[in-house]
C-alpha cells in the first residue's frame, strides 16, 4: 500500500514520529527502580510539490471511430486514469531527478519527471538502502555487492 498524505503548502517540512531506540530491558527492582525510556524521535523531512503534466489528446477521427460504443467516454476516461496512476507509481519507484522538460523517449521509466520515493530514501537515509550507494552531489547511484556472513 502506498500512503499519500495531502498537504496545504507547496513547500514545507513533514514532521514524522519514529522510534529511535530500543525499549526492551530488565531491572532488578530489589536494587533499583525501573527506568522507562522515551523512544520517540522526531524526524523532519522536506517536501516540495511540483507540477506534473498528464496531458492527453485524442484526434477527432479516433473519437468518431469509437462513437459506436455508448460508453466510450467512460472507457477512455478509465483507461487514462489508470495510466496516470501507473505513471505516478513508475515515478515513485524510478524517479531520480526533475527536468524542466522531461524526455519519455530517453527516460522510458520516467526517471526525469521527479525524484521518486526510492531515490529520496537513497538521498536522505542511505543506511536504509542495500546494494547501492548514492553520491548526494551528483545523484549518481553506484551498485555495491551485498555480503552475507563472514567475509
Amino acid at each position: 500500500k502506498i500512503n499519500i498524505v495531502p498537504v496545504k503548502d507547496q513547500v514545507g517540512e513533514k514532521i514524522g514520529i519514529g522510534i529511535g531506540s530500543t525499549v526492551a530491558g530488565t531491572t532488578d527492582t530489589t536494587k533499583q527502580d525501573r527506568e522507562p525510556t522515551d523512544p520517540t524521535q522526531l524526524a523532519e523531512q522536506g517536501y516540495h510539490c511540483r507540477q506534473t503534466n498528464f496531458d492527453t489528446a485524442i484526434r477527432y477521427e479516433k473519437l468518431d471511430m469509437w462513437a459506436m460504443f455508448e460508453d466510450f467516454q467512460r472507457r477512455i476516461r478509465d483507461a487514462i486514469i489508470q495510466r496516470q496512476a501507473l505513471d505516478r507509481i513508475m515515478i515513485g519507484f524510478n524517479g531520480t531527478s526533475r527536468a524542466a522538460t522531461s524526455d519519455r523517449k530517453v527516460n522510458k521509466l520516467l526517471q526525469d519527471v521527479n525524484v521518486g520515493w526510492l531515490h529520496k530514501i537513497r538521498l536522505e537515509a542511505p543506511d536504509h538502502v542495500l546494494g547501492s550507494s548514492t553520491d548526494k552531489d551528483t545523484n549518481k547511484i553506484t551498485p555495491e555487492p551485498i555480503k552475507v556472513g563472514i567475509g
